[in-house]
């Protein structure tokens, strides 16, 4: 025999064993599942290798490693240490580490604030004394600083200087001053100064005058809160 003839005679073997195999191993009834889709169990996550078709990856939400915390957001404020376009720091009412209450803000007075007190009333030489502008003038508590008009007369004639001192302190001859020196017979001494006061919103006044004194007129023309 020669090597055709028994490869033919082997491939006639291999042809009954295979149709053998089909008539042996075909499932009784011949109720075999010969479509794929109508296997059961192909929904069953039983091959954990693979991913179901709604199933998500573990690192499905990484770049290039990264997670996306790692990433900003259109909205996200991309540095901390800036600001924003239309935001406002924290700081920003400040002046050189002063916030608005450090500095006096002035308010003007179209009608100025009168005393009954101090209307031309004769006074004569005494020590730093206290004005307490809220109560006799009606400002405001705690004001910084007080806009005067001082007026000043004397009736007698006399030889000399005379002086009225305001300052925002007790301390004697410590001040700003409108002086009345030469001033005899009636004539008229007047000037605006602004007086600082102190931690209450009040100021002091003094006075040297010779003779019967000096008459003195204040009005209160505006203050700094």
């Amino acid at each position: 025999m020669n090597f055709d003839e028994a490869m033919l005679n082997r491939l006639k073997r291999m042809e009954r064993e295979v149709e053998r195999l089909r008539v042996k191993e075909r499932p009784a009834g011949e109720s075999g599942v010969t479509d794929h889709g109508a296997l059961t169990g192909l929904s069953d996550d039983d091959h954990p290798q693979y991913l179901l078709t709604t199933a998500k990856a573990a690192d499905s939400d990484k770049l290039d490693g990264l997670d996306s915390t790692a990433f900003a957001t259109a909205g996200h404020d991309h540095n901390a240490d800036y600001l924003g376009i239309s935001a406002k720091a924290a700081d920003s009412d400040k002046l050189d580490g002063l916030n608005s209450t450090d500095f006096g803000r002035p308010v003007w007075l179209a009608n100025p604030l009168t005393s009954s007190e101090w209307v031309g009333q004769l006074r004569t030489s005494v020590g730093k004394t206290l004005i307490d502008l809220s109560e006799v003038f009606g400002c405001p508590a705690g004001i910084k600083a007080v806009y005067l008009w001082v007026g000043l007369s004397c009736s007698d004639s006399y030889a000399g200087n005379a002086n009225f001192i305001m300052a925002g302190n007790s301390t004697p001859s410590d001040g700003i001053s409108v002086d009345a020196e030469g001033l005899n017979n009636g004539k008229f001494e007047r000037n605006t100064v602004i007086i600082p006061c102190d931690e209450n919103g009040d100021i002091y006044y003094q006075i040297s005058a010779t003779g019967t004194g000096l008459s003195i007129y204040m009005r209160v023309y505006g203050y700094w809160l």
